[in-house]
């Protein structure tokens, strides 16, 4: 299986004209970027978010231009310290127009939702994140061509959303 370069992924990140869409099923995410960070949260230690603004920017953008950005995280009850951590990130990305979503794996799995971690771009292209299970770390992103699979994950993107709750509401209960 061939990944998307970087710089192709990152294109795919720009280039949709209405919606962008994330599946988000990984207790966990190892990336060279957010390390620090994570240990800084589990530290208590504060954070200027300065590695985070070039997202929030990009999302204000397309927002501005009338774009949709959203997500689902599909979460174990109870958090793992790293989904602890993604709320307080979460809470940026919304306050720059991205409407991110919660669903308990346990309600995941009562609606039969088994969707990829992936993005799903204009309800029409999926793009597959692949991560190494034994460290989290991400190692490529494919784009899956199979329209049956897209499908799919766009009804399942339908059933979550309908299912899930919006981060406030989620973190009031599950801390």
């Amino acid at each position: 299986m061939a990944f998307l370069t970087e710089n192709e992924f990152g294109r795919l990140l720009r280039g949709f004209s209405g919606s962008a869409f994330r599946f988000e099923i990984r207790d966990r995410y190892n990336s060279e970027v957010g390390r620090e960070p994570f240990r800084k949260f589990l530290a208590g230690e504060p954070d200027d978010y300065e590695w985070h603004h070039w997202w929030m920017e990009m999302v204000r953008q397309d927002r501005a231009k009338g774009k949709i950005w959203q997500r689902i995280r599909i979460v174990s009850v109870p958090l793992s310290d790293y989904n602890r951590y993604a709320l307080t990130i979460a809470r940026l990305s919304v306050a720059a127009g991205e409407d991110i979503r919660y669903l308990d794996r346990q309600s995941a799995n009562g609606l039969s939702l088994t969707p990829y971690d992936a993005w799903l771009f204009d309800a029409r292209q999926l793009v597959r994140l692949h991560f190494d299970d034994d460290d989290d770390t991400f190692q490529g992103a494919e784009v899956i061509e199979d329209p049956a699979i897209v499908t799919r994950h766009d009804r399942w993107r339908q059933l979550a959303w309908q299912h899930a709750q919006d981060i406030e509401q989620f973190a009031a209960v599950h801390r």
